[in-house]
């Protein structure tokens, strides 16, 4: 009651009465209720009152001079600016009262004189109320008859299903929800909105939009949908659930949006993407390959230069010590000789003169005696190992040709070898590196020598970097080389492989004398069981050292890719010697590693 009475108070009310007594009552009584009052005494200037400000509630008198009650309701209701404005007619009991005539004229109610106040405000209050009300309800009106234009005129499907009947039928569509589908409203009513799918109903959209059907809440999807003439679009499907005061479902409102030209745009978007990708990628991969070419050749050019250094060093090494070789034995012939005749000098003269007993004892002839043919035959030692060494690099310098040939895979090892043998050796931070042979009876093997040369080199450097950084780290570490080499025949299922195993990782450096390298044979063997179908050599190198991090083991053959520090490695070392086995002479290159313990790498080059 109260809220009903707040919500009208201060409303603006005009008394039309020509009795003043009457008016200043009613006045009274409606100030006390709050209301504001303004009274006028006939009908003509009630008229001019309404022009100036408009009232919420007219109180008129029936009978009063000049012009009556009944005309001024007739005036107001005629006036599109007044039509609206109720009015209450005052009567006496007395008077003939035509009720039905006020009705007629546009009168709400009417109060009958002597006036009881509490009638007179329960009426008031009604014809207030209801005013108010029907305001409220024309407002409402007019944005509904907004809304209907707003979603009649938009190009969007809009669908209402009454969720209070079996299979939510539809009750209502938009001319937008018949521009998209093609179907009539006529055709619609009363369905199911699942006639759009046709026969493509297995979408995971539609399993979606079941579960929340299910669930009576919000969904969002895109689904494949079906106009009337069987065409495909796409629909963009949002339902809302309507509730009523009670909170119980009574509605769907869908919004259908028709993106087919958007999907088709992102598909044509998808498929330019992934073919600007697919061309990055193969662009990318050229200018891998045109980088990795290019160091290929850049070390082919090294390897040209160096066999061309190494060709002139032998050269110049190869006369003198030729001349040293071989006059090394005349010269011993000759020591040998010259030794004797002293000693025949000294049996035939026991008792020489002084000066040649001081002589004698001066220059220790008897140590010259004992030592010169040692220092002799050490001269002819180190004059034959610079002639191995010459001739070894007048071998590798000779395979600096882009031709295929038969050559013996032991002596380019030992090549490559002699010529890393400074690093083999013993420094004054760490030990000798051993390097322990167990090679096999092998063929000659047809190949590209200088290539072939640079995969051992590289495998070979990275072998002896892996030790020594283990050795910083393991100063007790007896750093090891285990070079295994065999051939595998196609027709033996079974073969031992030469080498160590994962097992034998571990234990690479029990065994052997130090020293700066040795040969031996292998004492142990890893069965290694599998089908061959070529007959191939394998040569295995295997290390002691750092061993490679699992997380790197995938990347160690990928171009440019290295853990060396900058300016200590190029990362091509291992690609382009991937490429030289694979892709040159059709073989495989293998690496097996454990942190801490060791790498293996295996090199199987084909024999037919």
């Amino acid at each position: 009651m109260n809220s009903n009475f707040s919500s009208v108070a201060k409303s603006d009310i005009l008394l039309v009465d020509d009795n003043p007594k009457n008016l200043r009552l009613l006045q009274i009584m409606l100030n006390d209720a709050g209301y504001k009052v303004r009274t006028i005494l006939n009908g003509r200037l009630a008229l001019k009152a309404v022009e100036v400000v408009k009232p919420d509630l007219i109180l008129l008198d029936i009978k009063m001079p000049e012009m009556d009650g009944y005309e001024v309701c007739k005036y107001l209701k005629s006036q599109e600016q007044t039509a609206d404005i109720p009015v209450i007619f005052i009567s006496a009991l007395s008077d003939i009262f035509d009720k039905v005539k006020g009705f007629e004229l546009g009168g709400v109610d009417y109060i009958t004189k002597p006036l009881e106040v509490q009638e007179v405000l329960v009426r008031v209050k009604n014809q207030l109320l209801i005013g108010q009300q029907k305001k409220q309800l024309q407002e409402q009106n007019h944005r509904l008859q907004l809304l209907e234009r707003a979603i009649a005129a938009s190009s969007n499907g809009i669908v209402i299903t009454d969720a209070k009947k079996p299979d939510n039928p539809v009750i209502y569509v938009n001319p937008g929800f018949e521009q998209i589908t093609g179907y009539r409203k006529e055709d619609i009513i009363g369905k199911n909105c699942r006639f759009l799918q046709g026969n493509d109903s297995i979408q995971p959209a539609i399993e979606e939009l079941r579960q929340a059907l299910k669930e009576k809440r919000a969904c969002d999807v895109r689904l494949r949908n079906y106009r009337q003439d069987g065409t495909l679009f796409w629909n963009d499907f949002s339902i809302s659930p309507v509730r009523d005061t009670g909170g119980n479902l009574t509605h769907y409102i869908g919004v259908q949006r028709d993106i087919t030209e958007l999907k088709q745009a992102e598909e044509a978007l998808h498929k330019s993407e992934a073919q600007f990708r697919d061309k990055a990628q193969e662009l990318e991969y050229t200018l891998e390959q045109l980088k990795s070419t290019q160091a290929q050749l850049v070390q082919k050019a090294k390897m040209a230069s160096l066999g061309q250094l190494l060709a002139g060093v032998a050269h110049e090494i190869n006369n003198p010590v030729g001349f040293i070789y071989s006059n090394i034995e005349p010269a011993m012939g000759y020591v040998k000789e010259l030794l004797r005749l002293i000693s025949l000098y000294q049996k035939s003269n026991p008792t020489p003169s002084t000066e040649i007993k001081n002589q004698i004892q001066e220059i220790e002839l008897d140590f010259i005696q004992e030592d010169f043919p040692k220092l002799l035959s050490s001269i002819k030692e180190g004059a034959s190992r610079i002639m191995q060494i010459v001739l070894s690099l007048r071998h590798f310098s000779h395979h600096n040709e882009a031709n295929r040939k038969s050559v013996d895979l032991h002596q380019e090892i030992e090549t490559n070898l002699m010529i890393l043998g400074n690093h083999l050796k013993k420094k004054s931070y760490r030990v000798a590196i051993e390097v322990i042979r167990e090679y096999g009876e092998l063929p000659l093997i047809e190949c590209y020598p200088s290539e072939l040369n640079q995969v051992f080199m590289n495998i070979l450097s990275n072998a002896i970097d892996a030790l020594e950084e283990k050795m910083v780290e393991d100063s007790s570490l007896t750093p090891q080389i285990r070079i295994s080499t065999e051939v595998v025949r196609a027709d033996k299922g079974d073969t031992e492989m030469r080498g160590r195993g994962d097992a034998e990782m571990r234990g690479l450096g029990d065994g052997g004398n130090k020293g700066d390298t040795k040969t031996i044979s292998h004492s142990q063997t890893t069965k290694d069981k599998q089908q061959r179908t070529n007959n191939k050599v394998i040569i295995r190198i295997s290390d002691n050292g750092a061993g490679i991090p699992p997380q790197l083991k995938q990347r160690i053959f990928d171009p440019f890719f290295t853990t060396k520090s900058v300016g200590k490695g190029t990362g091509l070392g291992l690609s382009i010697s991937h490429s030289i086995v694979v892709k040159q002479h059709k073989g495989q290159l293998y690496c097996n590693s454990q942190l801490g313990q060791g790498t293996d790498f295996i090199i199987e080059l084909p024999l037919d």
